[in-house]
């Protein structure tokens, strides 16, 4: 007996698990009737690399397991059992099949019986997603009942102020599917878990329900190019007729795909007016007479992205501010700038209808330049081919902002510099050369032009020519000094200062 024991011992197998496996390993009888006789096919098959011996216990209530007698299970044969139910009343049952081989290794398969009853089948797990904090996400547990009889559910949970289940308890019957509402309504963001206890009558191999949610904060916003949230952004001031651009960012920090819309309404509105319609008349003259754009107008957003966003704002140019411009640049007299400020509401609109509103402003002017009080340069006399110059200054009564002044090309009179930038409150002298090419008068119209030519300030330039000069021919070569390049100017000796108004 001992050099048995010792033997079996010894035995290798074909896996490190257990010597001997049972298919299945569990037996269910469902909807049982009397005088029925019910029956499974069981296998038994040996994983060791040698011959096993194995010995069936019969269980001790309605089942039972019927096979051929036989010697030992070769190594990775199998022997077939036959586990039979029959009852003449209709009851739970429950026991179990005792199997036993070599090295005292047992093991049991439970048997079970049931008679009719409801199958109650759900899912285990709900997972809400995200959840925005102060908003009720609601979403449906389905039970079905896969059984032959009716069955009552009751669901049972501690309670919380964020979730709540309608109904708590229902019955369903034969093939019946019913759906349970879940609510919750997260008040901070956090992670939620809550566990759900299912009591079912009938079969039910499922107990709880476990239910999972990330309740975050919702949140899109305009960011700067500083990374710095606002609602509010201020292009500062500019000239009447000028573009200027702020680069922003559209910032989703919510886990959907956004696709949004941007609408540019004149003035400073709430929340509540982005809803408000506008009538054909009112949209048709804002769209006119607006100086703000957004680009792009439209598009989509992912989830946790962001979008870059650019407003431009270029103001028109009337004509009473191209008058005000000349007039305060030629009268010896200071006008009082003219200035105005221009609100507008960016409205964000999303596909959930919650806008979101940001906020434009923008300060335009007019030039205020001074150019000397006359508006006529008389050269007055200048020989063909020779030079004659006057020189101005032109001042920047602005404290706030540069302009430019360009001047065009024009026969016989040139400007110089062509082009500068006057500082705020800065001067800039300007050296107007006259440069006959025959004998005549010559009379035309100088334009400052401001800003590119967004402004225009006319000066009417004069001057004669009544005999011709010989044309000095520079000295050119080696022998040349560095004044030989310079052209011979001949300054006019009345000062500017002194030169009188000349009427047209």
């Amino acid at each position: 007996m001992n050099k048995s024991l010792n033997t079996s011992s010894k035995i290798k197998q074909l896996s490190t698990g257990a010597p001997i496996e049972v298919v299945p390993n569990e037996i269910i009888f469902k909807d049982i009737q009397i005088n029925q006789t019910y029956e499974i096919t069981v296998f038994v098959r040996n994983l060791t690399q040698t011959a096993r011996r194995i010995r069936i216990f019969q269980p001790h209530s309605n089942f039972r397991a019927d096979y051929e007698m036989q010697g030992a299970i070769a190594a990775g044969l199998s022997m077939k059992l036959i586990v039979t139910f029959e009852t003449a009343q209709l009851d739970t049952y429950s026991d179990s099949l005792k199997i036993v081989s070599d090295g005292n290794y047992s093991i049991d398969i439970p048997l079970y019986a049931y008679p009719p009853q409801a199958a109650i089948v759900f899912e285990p797990f709900i997972n809400l997603g995200f959840v925005r904090v102060g908003k009720e996400k609601v979403d449906n547990i389905y039970f079905k009942n896969e059984g032959k009889a009716s069955g009552r559910v009751e669901l049972k949970f501690d309670k919380m102020t964020d979730f709540r289940l309608e109904p708590n308890s229902f019955t369903l019957t034969q093939g019946q599917e019913y759906a349970v509402k879940v609510y919750y309504k997260p008040r901070e963001a956090g992670i939620f878990r809550g566990l759900v206890e299912v009591v079912a009558e009938g079969q039910s191999l499922q107990k709880t329900i476990d239910i999972n949610a990330t309740s975050i904060e919702f949140t899109r916003f305009l960011i700067d190019e500083n990374g710095v949230q606002s609602n509010f952004f201020d292009f500062g001031t500019i000239y009447y007729g000028q573009s200027k651009q702020l680069e922003t960012y559209l910032v989703n920090n919510t886990p959907k795909q956004q696709k949004f819309k941007v609408k540019l309404k004149k003035g400073l509105h709430q929340q509540e007016d982005a809803l408000k319609l506008q009538t054909p008349a009112e949209l048709g003259l804002e769209q006119t007479e607006r100086i703000m754009e957004c680009h792009p107008e439209e598009g989509t957003l992912d989830s946790y992205s962001q979008v870059n966003i650019i407003f431009k704002c270029k103001p028109k140019v009337s004509e009473e501010q191209q008058v005000w411009t000349r007039t305060f640049a030629l009268q010896k007299d200071l006008l009082r700038p003219d200035s105005d400020e221009f609100h507008y509401s960016a409205i964000f609109d999303f596909s959930d209808n919650e806008p979101l509103m940001n906020h434009l402003q923008v300060r335009c002017i007019c030039p205020t330049i001074k150019f000397p009080g006359v508006q006529i340069l008389n050269f007055g006399q200048c020989a063909a081919n020779q030079i004659k110059d006057l020189i101005f200054d032109v001042e920047n009564k602005s404290n706030e902002l540069p302009i430019q002044i360009s001047w065009p090309t024009i026969p016989y009179f040139t400007v110089n510099p062509v082009t500068a930038n006057v500082e705020p409150e800065g001067k800039q002298n300007f050296w107007v050369s006259f440069r006959p090419k025959h004998t005549g008068n010559f009379s035309t119209l100088l334009n400052a032009e401001l800003l590119g030519g967004i402004f225009k300030i006319p000066l009417k330039v004069v001057g004669g020519s009544q005999q011709i000069q010989q044309k000095t021919v520079p000295k050119r070569g080696p022998e040349s000094l560095p004044e030989d390049f310079e052209a011979k100017h001949q300054q006019n000796s009345q000062a500017f200062s002194e030169i009188q108004d000349v009427e047209k």
